[in-house]
């Protein structure tokens, strides 16, 4: 499940806390369908939540207790 590079790439970007999906799109050479479809693998896990803070687009949640 965490084999793909990309998610793996996504879980070190997020050790330090939630970051917006557009920060990760700009730190990982990828499209963003390509980007949405690893996260939804991740969200589907329980690996990573999807937050909508009122002040920014989408962000990601750091891990959450699997």
């Amino acid at each position: 499940m965490l084999g793909h590079p990309v998610r793996i790439r996504v879980l070190e970007l997020l050790q330090d806390g939630p970051k917006p999906v557009r920060d990760l799109l700009a730190e990982i050479d990828i499209e963003p369908s390509s980007l949405s479809q690893q996260l939804a693998v991740l969200r589907r896990s329980g690996i990573v939540t999807a937050t909508a803070p009122p002040s920014s687009t989408h962000s990601l949640a750091a891990m959450s207790p699997g």
